[in-house]
């Protein structure tokens, strides 16, 4: 199930702690990267570094960055709907929601 950041107000109003964006920017030669993620009320940033652009680094890159804050730290993670986002159900072990932004929008 998809769900919009534009639904949820909490989400883009930024006055709750906890919801985050990520993103995975490829490296030189588009073999490996790093993923983010920067919370959006505090900016507040993490990044881990993926060995190449798959739903499952992308996935390992975010376990990491999430299992080691509170739960009132991880409620949600929007993100794009880039291939290396496929296993975003998965934070559901997390307790955390997935929001995908709209196509061709990326402010």
């Amino acid at each position: 199930m998809y769900l919009y950041a534009k639904d949820p107000g909490e989400v883009n109003k930024r006055m709750v702690f906890g919801h985050w964006e990520g993103d995975t920017v490829e490296g030189k030669g588009r073999k490996d990267g790093i993923h983010t993620e920067a919370e959006r009320l505090t900016k507040l940033f993490a990044a881990k570094k993926v060995g190449s652009i798959t739903s499952e680094e992308a996935l390992e890159a975010q376990k990491k960055i999430f299992s080691a804050l509170p739960k009132k730290a991880r409620k949600s993670t929007t993100l794009d709907n880039g291939r290396e986002n496929h296993l975003h159900m998965e934070l559901k072990k997390l307790d955390m929601e997935t929001y995908f932004a709209d196509p061709y929008s990326s402010w």
